[in-house]
C-alpha cells in the first residue's frame, strides 16, 4: 500500500497492533478520538517507503517498552488529533489509561489457551452455524466480530454475550459479502475498534438445491454470488489488513483466513503469496462435521504433513470448538 494514498486511519491501526505482538498474542488497538498520546511516532514523509516507516515505529515503541518496562497507553502520530488506546481488551483499550500486561511476559501458548486475547469475525454469525462458531470461540476467550445483514440479529446476540461475559466479548457489524464495499467498510471499522484480527472465518453462505435441468439461471448465479465471489471479496480485504499486521509485527504475525469453500477457490489468492504476507489459509470439509475425526485441510505445499491432518495433528494451531463437539 501506498502511504501517500491511504487514510493513516486505514493503515496505521493494524500495523500498531502488529507491533504489540508478542510472538503469542497482540493487544487490541482502538482510535480514541480525544486525548494526548503517551508516545508520538513520527508522521510518515509522502516518499518515504512503508517499510522504512514502519521499521522506525517498531524501533521507537520497543525502546519506549524496555525503558519503562510497561506498554504506552496509548500512542499517536505526529500531527494528527486522534491516537490509539492500547489494552488487553476492547474495554481497556477504549479507557487508554493502562495495560495490564507485562510487555516481557509472552502470552500462553498452552492449547488451551490458543483463543484467548485473539479476535476473530464470522460472517453470517447472527444465526445458525455462525452463531456456534462466535459462540464457541468466546467460551475459548476471545473477542469476535458478528458480522451479518442481519444487524439487528447480530447487535442482539452481541450483546447478550456482552451481558453474559460482563465485558465486551462481541460486537454487531453489518456485512454483505458480495458487495466490495460494504466488506471494504467492515475492515475499516475492524481496524477502528481493535486494530485488526487474528481470524477471519468466511461462514456467510446460501443454498438452493435443485437439478442443473431446472434450477434457474438468477438462483444459481445468486448462490455464486455468496458463496464464491463473497469469499474471494472478503479474503481480499482481510487480506490486506493482515499484511499491514503483519508488516508492523516485523514478518512475525501469523493470521488465519478460513472456509470450507477455499479449495475451490484458492487460486483466487495464492499460498505463496498469503504465506509471505503472514497469512495461513485453510479450510473445513464441512460435509464431515458429524464425524469426530472431521478431516482438515490446509493449504499448504503438497509435502506439507498437514495437507490431510486429522484435528489432533493441528495442536496449539487449530480452535478447539467445544461448543460444535468438533476441532477446527
Amino acid at each position: 500500500m501506498d502511504i501517500s494514498t491511504a487514510g493513516l486511519k486505514l493503515w496505521v491501526p493494524p500495523v500498531i497492533r502488529g507491533m504489540t505482538f508478542d510472538g503469542e498474542t497482540a493487544l487490541v488497538v482502538s482510535i480514541v478520538a480525544e486525548g494526548t498520546p503517551e508516545l508520538v511516532l513520527q508522521a510518515p514523509a509522502v516518499d518515504q517507503d512503508m517499510k522504512e516507516t514502519v521499521g522506525a515505529w517498531r524501533h521507537t515503541y520497543r525502546a519506549f517498552c524496555s525503558d519503562r518496562k510497561r506498554y504506552p497507553n496509548s500512542i499517536g502520530i505526529a500531527g494528527e488529533s486522534w491516537l490509539l488506546g492500547l489494552g488487553v481488551d476492547l474495554d481497556e483499550a477504549e479507557q487508554a489509561s493502562g495495560v495490564a500486561k507485562d510487555p516481557t511476559v509472552a502470552g500462553s501458548s498452552r492449547r488451551a489457551d490458543i483463543m484467548k486475547r485473539k479476535i476473530s469475525l464470522v460472517t453470517g454469525g447472527a444465526q445458525g452455524f455462525g452463531e456456534g462458531i462466535v459462540k464457541g470461540l468466546i467460551d475459548e476467550g476471545g473477542f469476535v466480530y458478528i458480522a451479518d445483514m442481519n444487524i439487528a440479529g447480530a447487535r442482539s446476540l452481541a450483546q447478550a454475550l456482552n451481558d453474559d461475559a460482563g465485558r465486551t466479548v462481541a460486537k454487531g457489524l453489518y456485512v454483505n459479502v458480495t458487495d466490495e464495499d460494504s466488506v471494504a467498510q467492515m475492515m475499516d471499522e475492524v481496524a477502528s475498534y481493535t486494530g485488526s484480527l487474528d481470524l477471519f472465518v468466511s461462514n456467510a453462505g446460501v443454498l438452493k438445491a435443485g437439478s442443473v435441468k431446472e434450477m434457474g439461471l438468477k438462483d444459481f448465479q445468486f448462490v455464486t454470488s455468496v458463496d464464491y465471489t463473497g469469499f474471494f471479496i472478503c479474503t481480499k480485504f482481510a487480506a490486506r489488513q493482515m499484511a499491514l499486521q503483519n508488516m508492523g509485527s516485523g514478518g512475525n504475525y501469523l493470521t488465519d483466513i478460513d472456509d470450507d469453500r477455499l479449495a475451490r477457490a484458492a487460486s483466487l489468492y495464492t499460498v505463496e503469496e498469503a504465506a509471505r504476507q503472514g497469512i495461513r489459509l485453510v479450510y473445513l470439509n464441512t460435509k464431515e462435521l458429524d464425524d469426530p475425526v472431521a478431516t482438515i485441510q490446509d493449504t499448504g505445499s503438497a509435502r506439507d504433513p498437514r495437507k490431510n491432518a486429522s484435528p489432533s495433528y493441528f495442536s496449539r494451531q487449530s480452535i478447539s470448538m467445544t461448543s460444535l463437539g468438533m476441532t477446527i
